[in-house]
């Protein structure tokens, strides 16, 4: 029976792991982490893993499958942060087996996935596609009224507010009055 890292047996332990599956395995990692937020990438990642190299049980998946899968991430043509967070999940989801004895070593852990931080790829604006947008959100300022003008006004600000500044949109919309 797979337990819950410094759980004591009967108090949140996870389902015994009889079939040896990766959903099994999910679980167990689920139970040990919390991770039920993470729920949508790791059935990706256990999807694409499985549709790579076949249904395994998680005791028989070798460093070669799991090269397999580094392989078949570094193809897609997805961003970085995309496909270091399906490696990671995976990495950790096999670490509940090693960690409870079930498997002897955990074949994400001895390959490692580098990649670049390609968060900044996009190209800044141009000049004249500044000021389209500029000219657009100026309309949409100037002929908006009621609740609909004043998110346009907000936005009219957010957009000079990020140009002048450099900060992003996530930063602007934490401010508050009293940050003036």
């Amino acid at each position: 029976e797979l337990l819950p890292k410094e759980k004591a047996p009967g108090q949140g332990q996870a389902e015994p792991m009889q079939d040896g599956s990766l959903e099994a395995l999910k679980e167990a990692w689920r139970t040990n982490s919390g991770g039920s937020k993470e729920t949508k990438d790791i059935n990706t990642a256990i999807r694409e893993f499985v549709g790579l190299n076949g249904p395994l049980p998680y005791r028989d998946v070798t460093v070669a499958h799991a090269q397999a899968y580094k392989d078949h991430l570094l193809a897609q043509d997805s961003k970085n942060q995309t496909r270091t967070k399906k490696w990671s999940l995976l990495r950790s989801m096999f670490q509940v087996a090693a960690d409870n004895s079930k498997i002897a070593t955990n074949p994400f852990q001895e390959i490692k996935l580098r990649l670049d931080d390609d968060s900044a790829q996009g190209e800044p604006f141009s000049r004249d596609e500044l000021v389209k947008v500029f000219c657009f959100l100026d309309d949409r300022r100037r002929t908006m009224k009621g609740p609909a003008g004043r998110s346009a006004l907000e936005e009219w600000w957010l957009a000079r507010v990020a140009l002048y500044t450099g900060a992003r949109i996530g930063e602007l919309c934490q401010l508050r009055k009293r940050h003036a």
